[in-house]
């Protein structure tokens, strides 16, 4: 797996950290299973690390996964999303869209 989901009790916080070479189908579980948990805890806060991630997805799959996000994820979530500094740019625009 590419990807790991833990609970930061401690800190009411979701974690979702991905590493090397990430699908598009396992940036869909990895997000159905953060939001899982922050549903059933009421937690609002997930914190995504992706400073290890080679992702296969295209610019306009990348877009469309992001912004179903609102629709998906609850209302109150804030996230908080890691990157490597060579990747500024095109995390950006990830979060513009989110």
């Amino acid at each position: 797996m590419s990807y790991r989901v833990d609970k930061l009790k401690d800190d009411q916080c979701v974690s979702v950290v991905f590493s090397g070479h990430v699908s598009e189908k396992q940036h869909y579980e990895a997000r159905d299973a953060a939001n899982n948990i922050l549903t059933q805890t009421g937690w609002n806060r997930l914190i995504v690390d992706a400073t290890e991630m080679d992702a296969e997805m295209s610019l306009t799959d990348d877009y469309k996964f992001t912004s179903e996000h609102p629709f998906i994820l609850p209302p109150t979530v804030c996230m908080a999303i890691l990157y490597h500094p060579d990747e500024y740019e095109y995390f950006r625009f990830i979060e513009t869209v989110a």
